[in-house]
């Protein structure tokens, strides 16, 4: 079986992701997208699984789960997985009846797991950004090559600990998540290219934790997002899919 063809055809929810979901695309940007697919009965069931819950496309970087894997991770706060959710929906390049239940339900995921899952995050760019002392992919480039490219792999772990900490400030205020943020993006490149120093984006990191730990504390949302709620549009939504298909 062909895997990837496999995946195509049954997928039924893909976004554009990294960023150019962000807002933040430059010329030179990837064009990273995310995809979400229903396998077929003997994957999931089945003693054998000939195409597997991800795979990872890397002309184009496309990354893409089952459907009960995706909401697996989301549910359990990745907010890798929990973004492609809340993206614009312009930014939506596939969407099938399949899935329109779980956009529908998408504020289930904003949860407390989610914000220790990006706290969790925050810290650990800040950690590599001081820490990290070399990136192995370039170890045949020269030393000053090698040195700029750390530089620069620690600037951009800051730039994204920043982003997620004003994503998740915000969702604790306004009780949304909001992926693209066009009105951050001077700021954010600049940490990102290094205009702002390191040090600075680690203070500003500092006092999104601060903020990120006071809102929560008195916030009302749930620990995990609601188990029986999301295995039954998923049991819904994959048998309707199976059906259609004439799999079951």
């Amino acid at each position: 079986m062909d895997a990837l063809k496999e995946i195509l055809d049954h997928t039924v929810y893909k976004t554009v992701s990294g960023s150019r979901s962000y807002g933040m695309n430059t010329p030179t940007s990837d064009e990273d997208a995310l995809g979400v697919f229903i396998p077929r009965p003997e994957n999931i069931l089945g003693v054998t699984d000939s195409v597997g819950k991800h795979y990872r496309r890397t002309e184009p970087d496309e990354n893409y789960k089952t459907l009960p894997d995706f909401i697996a991770f989301a549910r359990d706060g990745s907010s890798f997985w929990v973004e492609p959710l809340f993206v614009r929906r312009e930014d939506i390049l596939v969407i099938k009846p399949y899935f329109e239940p779980f956009l529908e339900n998408r504020k289930l995921f904003l949860t407390q797991a989610l914000i220790s899952k990006s706290l969790g995050f925050m810290q650990g760019m800040v950690n590599r950004s001081i820490s990290q002392k070399s990136i192995p992919e370039t170890k045949n480039l020269s030393e000053e090559e090698q040195l700029n490219a750390l530089m620069k792999s620690k600037q951009k772990n800051m730039y994204h600990a920043v982003r997620v900490g004003n994503m998740i400030v915000e969702m604790l205020d306004e009780y949304d998540l909001r992926v693209y943020r066009p009105e951050e993006r001077e700021h954010l490149l600049s940490i990102k290219s290094g205009v702002i120093s390191l040090e600075d984006a680690r203070d500003e990191t500092a006092e999104l934790v601060a903020k990120i730990e006071e809102k929560r504390a008195i916030s009302n949302l749930p620990d995990i997002a609601d188990d029986s709620i999301l295995n039954s549009l998923l049991v819904s939504s994959i048998q309707k899919y199976w059906s259609a298909e004439k799999w079951i």
